[in-house]
Parts: C-alpha cells; sequence; structure tokens
C-alpha cells in the first residue's frame, strides 16, 4: 500500500530534522570537540540523526529486505538517545572534576541486549507478544524486553533532568542560563514522547518521539551561538573560582566576558546584569586600567585604588592565556584586595624597634649557648682522648695473649709435636688464619688510636718514591696472579726523592693497593701513577683501579673509621673500614691530603698529595 500524503509529509519533516541534527554533530565535532561534554553531545546527535533518516525512509515507503526493515534499524539510534544524553549530563557535572570517572562502557550494554532481543524476536519473542502492526508508529503489543527499555530510557532521562537541575542550583548566575536552556530543551523532548507512549499523540500513527528531539538539537544549535554552550562551560567551578579569595575575570581575544567569580564583581563593583559575552566596557571603573595591561604582551601587575563604596587598595595582574599552540586565546585578570595587607605593612614599621631590641636579645643569646657549646666540645675532645687511651690499652691486652694462640698454632704444626691427620690440619690452618686477622684488626686499631691521638713520631729520611711504590704493589703480585690482574705503574719524572717517613708511606700505600685488588675482579686492572710538580713542590700519588667504583652519595662517609659503605659488600669483600681511616691519618700525619674521584661500576682513583722536600 502506498504511503499518505500526510506520511509523505511527516517523513519530509524527519529528513529536515535530521539534517540539523547532523549539520550541529557537525560543528560541534569540528570545533567543539575538546570540550567538556563535546563528544558525548556528539554521539546522542549523531543517534537522532540516525533515528530520524531511518524513520522517515520507513513513512516514505522506501523498500527493504523485509516489512520491519526500517524500523528495526530505527532502534539503534532510539536506545543510543538516553544513554548518550546520560552521558552528556554526566561529563557536564560529575566528570567536571577530573579526579572523579564514570565507566561510559556500562551505559552500552542495556543497548546491546534491547537490540538483541528485538532482532531475535522472531524466535524467542521477548520483543512483541503479538504480530506487529507495521501501520502505526505506536507499538501496543510490546513485549517484556520493550517496556524494560521504555521504564530504562525515561529513567536515564530523568537522572539526566535531574543532574542538569544540581547543575541549575549550583551553578553561579552568568552560567544558570545555560543549563537551564538545556532543562527547558531536553524537557519539551521528554514529554512529547511520555505523550506518545500514553497513546494522547495528535499524530496517531506516528511516533513523535525523534521529531521532538531533533527541535531540542534545534535548541542545542541556539545554545551555541548565544551562550556558547561548551565553549565555556566550567571545570568545578564552584570549588576552583567561584570560592576563590581573588577577583577572576577572563577575556577572549575580542574583550568579551568570558568568566568572572563573585569575588570580582564584589571587589571591583561590576555592575549586577553583566551576563557572559558582554564586552570588557561593562566591568566598570576597572576597564580604563585593564585595557592598557592586556594590550601587553607580557604579564603586568599594578595597584589601583576604589573609592565608589570604601577605600580600597587592589592589587592587578593581566596574564596572556596561550593554547597548546602558544598562540593567544583570552586574557586572565586576577585581582586581590591588600586593604589589609596595607594596614599591617604600616603596623609592622611602627612595631620595627621592638623587632630590633628582640634581636640584640636574639643575639646574646646565641652568643651564651656557643660559649656552652665551646664548653662542651673541650668535654668532648677529652672524653675522645680517654676512649683512645682505653682503645689501645684493651687492644694491647687482646694482641699479647693473641700471639701466644698463634706462636702456638705454628708449634703444633712442627714435626716434632707428630703428624696431624689432614682435617686437623685444616683446622688449624682455619683457626690461624683467622687469629692472624684479628691480629690485624688489632694492630689497625692501636695504630688508628695512636694517629689520633698524635703519640706517633715520625723519622723522616730521603726516600725514593718508585721504589716504595713497587715494593706496595709487590706485596700484592700474589693475589693480583691469583685474580688473573694485571698491575700497572708509572712515574714522571723518573726519579723523585722526598723527605719522608718511608715506613709510613709504605703503609700507606699497601692500604691502598690491597683494597685496589680487592675491589677490582677476576681479569682487571690496578695501578699507581706518580706526578712529580717542582714548581708547586707536590708529589701526586694516584693509585686506581678498574673496579666496582664508589656511589657519589657514599663519598662522605669514605674515611670514617669502621665504616662499611655496603652491606652486602661487606659480606662480599672482607674488611673492617679501618684501611681508609688509617689511610687518611697517615697523609696528614705526613703533611698531606688524600682524595678520590669515582665512578660506580667503572673504577676508583685515590690521590695522595704529598710535599716535595728535598
Amino acid at each position: 500500500m502506498p504511503p499518505s500524503s500526510s506520511a509523505y509529509t511527516y517523513s519530509t519533516f524527519l529528513m529536515i530534522a535530521g539534517i540539523a541534527c547532523l549539520v550541529v554533530a557537525i560543528f560541534i565535532w569540528q570545533w567543539r570537540r575538546a570540550a567538556t561534554g563535546a563528544r558525548a553531545l556528539f554521539v546522542f546527535l549523531i543517534a537522532l540523526t540516525w533515528w530520524d533518516f531511518t524513520y522517515a525512509l520507513f513513512w516514505a515507503g522506501v523498500p527493504g529486505p523485509r516489512p520491519s526493515f526500517w524500523l528495526d534499524l530505527t532502534y539503534l539510534g532510539v536506545v543510543i538517545t538516553p544513554a548518550a544524553f546520560l552521558a552528556f549530563a554526566l561529563q557536564l557535572t560529575i566528570q567536571a572534576d577530573r579526579r572523579r570517572s564514570f565507566p561510559y562502557v556500562v551505559l552500552a550494554i542495556e543497548p546491546a541486549l534491547v537490540l538483541v532481543a528485538l532482532w531475535t524476536d522472531p524466535w524467542y519473542g521477548l520483543f512483541f507478544t503479538q504480530p506487529r502492526n507495521l501501520s502505526r508508529g505506536m507499538i501496543s503489543t510490546g513485549g517484556p524486553a520493550f517496556w524494560v527499555n521504555v521504564i530504562y530510557s525515561y529513567t536515564l532521562v530523568l537522572l539526566s533532568i535531574g543532574l542538569i537541575l544540581s547543575r541549575v542550583l549550583r551553578s553561579s548566575e552568568i552560567y544558570r542560563r545555560q543549563a537551564i536552556l538545556l532543562l527547558v530543551i531536553i524537557g519539551f523532548a521528554w514529554l512529547n514522547s511520555v505523550i506518545f507512549i500514553s497513546g494522547l499523540s495528535p499524530l496517531p500513527d506516528a511516533d513523535n518521539t525523534p521529531f521532538a528531539f531533533s527541535l531540542a538539537a534545534i535548541g542545542f544549535a541556539f545554545a551555541l551561538f548565544r551562550y556558547r554552550l561548551l565553549d565555556v562551560i566550567p571545570i568545578a567551578r564552584d570549588v576552583l573560582v567561584d570560592r576563590m579569595d581573588d577577583g577572576l575575570i577572563v577575556l577572549d581575544t575580542q574583550n568579551r566576558v568570558i568568566d568572572i567569580n563573585p569575588t570580582a564583581r564584589n571587589l571591583l563593583v561590576v555592575p549586577t546584569d553583566l551576563i557572559l559575552g558582554d564586552p570588557g566596557e561593562r566591568l566598570g571603573i576597572v576597564w580604563h586600567t585593564a585595557i592598557g595591561m592586556i594590550a601587553s604582551p607580557i604579564p603586568i601587575q599594578t595597584e589601583i585604588t576604589i573609592t565608589t563604596t570604601s577605600h580600597r587598595c587592589v592589587d592587578m595582574r593581566t596574564l596572556p592565556i596561550q593554547d597548546r599552540h602558544q598562540r593567544l586565546v583570552g586574557h586572565l585578570i586576577v585581582c586581590r584586595d591588600i586593604t589589609e595587607r596595607r594596614r599591617l605593612e604600616e603596623n609592622l614599621r611602627k612595631s620595627e624597634e621592638k623587632y630590633r631590641l628582640l634581636s640584640l636579645e636574639l643575639e646574646q643569646h646565641v652568643q651564651e649557648r656557643t660559649a656552652e657549646l665551646q664548653i662542651a666540645n673541650l668535654s668532648l675532645e677529652k672524653a675522645l682522648k680517654v676512649k683512645n687511651e682505653f682503645m689501645a690499652t684493651m687492644s694491647h691486652e687482646l694482641r699479647t695473649p693473641l700471639n701466644g694462640i698463634i706462636g702456638g698454632l705454628e708449634m703444633i704444626q712442627m714435626p716434632r709435636y707428630g703428624e696431624l691427620t689432614a682435617k686437623q690440619h685444616s683446622a688449624v690452618e682455619m683457626i690461624e688464619k683467622s687469629g692472624k686477622k684479628l691480629r690485624d684488626v688489632i694492630n689497625d686499631v692501636l695504630e688508628l688510636t695512636a694517629l689520633q691521638s698524635g703519640t706517633i713520631s715520625l723519622d723522616p729520611c730521603p726516600c725514593a718514591v718508585d721504589m716504595v711504590c713497587t715494593m706496595a704493589l709487590e706485596t700484592m703480585r700474589s693475589q693480583a696472579a691469583q685474580k688473573h690482574q694485571q698491575i700497572h705503574f708509572a712515574i714522571s719524572p723518573e726519579e723523585i726523592v722526598i723527605q719522608i717517613d718511608e715506613r709510613r708511606f709504605y703503609q700507606l700505600l699497601k692500604h691502598l693497593v690491597s683494597n685496589a685488588s680487592k675491589f677490582t675482579p677476576d681479569g682487571g686492572e690496578f695501578g699507581i701513577e706518580v706526578v712529580g710538580n717542582r714548581e708547586a713542590q707536590q708529589v701526586m700519588v694516584t693509585v686506581w683501579d678498574r673496579g666496582i667504583g664508589i656511589a657519589a652519595q657514599d663519598l662522605p662517609r669514605l674515611f670514617q673509621p669502621f665504616v662499611q659503605l655496603d652491606a652486602r659488600l661487606a659480606r662480599q669483600y672482607e674488611g673492617t673500614g679501618l684501611g681508609l681511616a688509617l689511610v687518611k691519618n697517615l697523609a696528614e700525619l705526613l703533611g698531606g691530603s688524600v682524595g678520590v674521584e669515582s665512578d660506580l661500576g667503572h673504577g676508583s682513583r685515590f690521590t695522595v698529595t704529598l710535599p716535595w722536600v728535598e
């Protein structure tokens, strides 16, 4: 049966409405896509476009694969429309706070299930209870899936209206018109849908819901241009702007007012009827100052005095606003009431004398405290001296019986006392080795204590630097061979003779060379470099290695006694942490100093600088 003239007319209006929805959707995608809520509104309008076009094709009698083909396709837009509008309302309200999120994919579950129920109805009968009447848009034989979708869709629309209504109640006046317009638009569409479902539609054979929603799209277009919807929607504005103590005004590149908070209205005595989009001249007396400031490409700050209602001092700053492409998109004016600050500054000047007296009193207190600290330092030095004496005494008392133990172990291994079994011999060697290590620790403690207490005397004599360096390297020759390490030595000039205590110099180098070999992996290399500078009267002896290196944050603790920089290294490498402390004290005793350069994972360089005295 061919469509009637009224059906053609209705189809034409639907096509026009669909085109209007599509135009608005394209505009939003092209120019407002990054704005809050733009993407959800775009989906909403595309769904309406689909609804209008497919419904228009049905009423125009365009043939399809089956009689209900265009009506079934229509439902793709029917089920998406309320879900997309709820997403739009959520983004305008809840999603305005970027710290909160909503799982929008949940909104796609019910539309998908409804479409499955519709397109499988011939087999399961969930969407219709009786054969469909394709001559009417009103569904009077709807099944459970149909009515569940109706209730669900109306619930989403009501929830959306509730969210936007809450926005109206929370918005400032300058944004309230946007929210009210949204309420009027969607309320009109929702009311038309209710009229259709209840059977009271003036077009009983046609569903006027898509047409009503499409008229709502025209309302959105009006909101886009008149109230700049999606262009100036606030993000958590009630928290970030409305409650600021500072006044804030935002202007676009045409000097139109894009935003203004209540503080700025009160502080600058702005006319109460100022609305979004008004020219900056309507700001009142402050505009004459602001217009000169925003002309500058850099931030400007000045002070103005407002005497309209009361005498106020206002600090005003203007800042250019740029987008991510560094293009100017507007200006920000920030105003702060500094009247109270000026009053406090005056009070501060009056109390200057009082604070000066307090400063003198504090200075006297610091001097007294400094004297107390000096007394405490003397006490600490005395305690340190007592500690050193105690350590020396205890170390002597430990070394005497320990020497006896080591001597006894050596005698046990002599043939005159009988042959030892392999296990006995191993145990005796382990005890002897441990005893010698303990003796070395005690000797180091005694040496360090003597160095710190200043009881060691020097015996300087002419000393060939190359000979002492070679002796120190030779002590590590056997250990280096076991680890397949290469030893290097270089000196410039070749013959350097200095006045120094040779035994202490050798002791210092032995500690450094031992550490170089110990912390260098198998197959690595270490050595000594000597550079003499006659003009500076200095000899610099550098012990270097290609070992594990030292982290920069550990260098300040390096020369402290009993310090192991890493507990893991303490287990992997034997040592007490006394070697470098002895090196530092020996270098200072010899009139020199020691420094270190290290690269973690690549090795270290310890440089001892000594005076060149011939």
